[in-house]
């Protein structure tokens, strides 16, 4: 299992128009056989930032099945217009919980 963690950064004149757009376009992530949860979290100091994280069965579920998916496109394709530079995606593994 890893982590996905994603900055968007989103036009602030439509983060609420941008925050419809992932409900709908959340769907098409969790089809994706690999993803195992997703949520989305708004930054307090810079309200037109978000960070998706999505929790992948393995790094490839991400960066290849779902990539490479026309769920993917349909998920980009919601989205995209409202990020006002290309998102920011790193990967992580679990080390601890507590």
């Amino acid at each position: 299992m890893i982590f996905e963690h994603a900055i968007l950064e989103v036009n602030p004149s439509q983060t609420h128009e941008f925050e419809l757009a992932f409900a709908e376009a959340v769907t098409f992530l969790r089809r994706s056989p690999g993803c195992l949860h997703a949520q989305l979290e708004k930054c307090l100091e810079f309200t037109s930032r978000y960070q998706l994280v999505v929790q992948w069965r393995d790094r490839e579920a991400h960066t290849v099945e779902f990539r490479e998916s026309d769920l993917y496109a349909q998920f980009r394709d919601l989205l995209m217009k409202y990020y006002i530079e290309k998102p920011a995606v790193t990967h992580y593994s679990l080390v601890t919980t507590s």
